[in-house]
């Protein structure tokens, strides 16, 4: 009888003991900690909705095409057809709203600039000029993004009104020795407002405190002439580039 109750005894503290062991077993815990993990990591590849803000600044080489303008009012091209690219700056500022987790838009407000050159040696002379065109532009664009941790890719088309500023024609000759430089008026009226096209690939690459860096080439096409319909020429900027930039994420 002894034995018995001492066997009774010895199950139940064994039974007590293993229960136990299950419902504080430290395994448990780390499987039921795995599921998150999966779940948080599965978030991560797809991306985080949210608004950001960015300022860049982008490098192009500019060019443009040139035909005569039909009807009456056209011109043969003379010199104006060995004009080559210019290289110029622009600016921006704008905000990204995402959308959901694979597309965003961003719009914002840009100082743009397009450009050509020309360049003529003889002998002992050069002549040479840069013309520059100003705008303040309203960029407009719609985004597919991917993002995988930290690192984001993206593409995206859009449509740029550009509100022209001013435009500047830079002129350089050297005859001998005695060279000159001069600001020289653009006979060409130009027209109030363009429309360009855009299309732009970019990644961001996320930094701490909700900043990110934005690297993006971008291609820039002018859909109607820089000039008004009277002019002797159809001129229609092309530029391709590349834009450098920080975000920060506001929301």
């Amino acid at each position: 009888m002894k034995k018995f109750i001492l066997i009774a005894a010895l199950l139940f503290f064994v039974g007590e003991l293993f229960a136990q062991v299950l419902i504080g077993s430290p395994e448990v815990k780390n499987k039921s900690q795995k599921k998150p993990k999966t779940k948080q990591l599965k978030l991560n590849s797809i991306g985080e909705t949210g608004t950001r803000i960015y300022l860049l600044s982008n490098w192009s080489s500019s060019n443009r095409t040139l035909t005569e303008n039909t009807g009456l009012y056209g011109d043969p091209l003379g010199e104006r057809a060995n004009e080559t690219a210019a290289q110029v700056w622009s600016f921006g500022l704008g905000i990204q709203n995402d959308l959901n987790n694979h597309f965003f838009w961003d719009a914002g407000i840009s100082y743009v600039q397009n450009g050509e050159n020309y360049s003529f040696e003889l002998n002992d002379s050069s002549y040479m000029y840069q013309t520059r065109y100003q705008y303040v532009a309203m960029p407009l664009r719609f985004n597919y993004h991917i993002q995988k941790n930290w690192f984001h890719v993206y593409a995206g088309i859009g449509l740029m009104p550009q509100m022209y500023v001013s435009s500047k024609r830079s002129v350089d000759w050297i005859k001998g020795n005695q060279s000159n430089e001069l600001d020289e008026a653009i006979t060409e009226k130009t027209a109030p407002v363009v429309l360009s096209g855009l299309v732009n690939l970019g990644v961001l690459i996320d930094l701490k405190k909700g900043f990110s860096l934005l690297i993006s080439p971008e291609l820039r096409f002018q859909l109607n002439s820089s000039y008004d319909k009277f002019q002797s020429y159809i001129h229609k900027n092309q530029s391709m580039g590349i834009s450098f930039g920080l975000t920060k994420k506001i929301q």
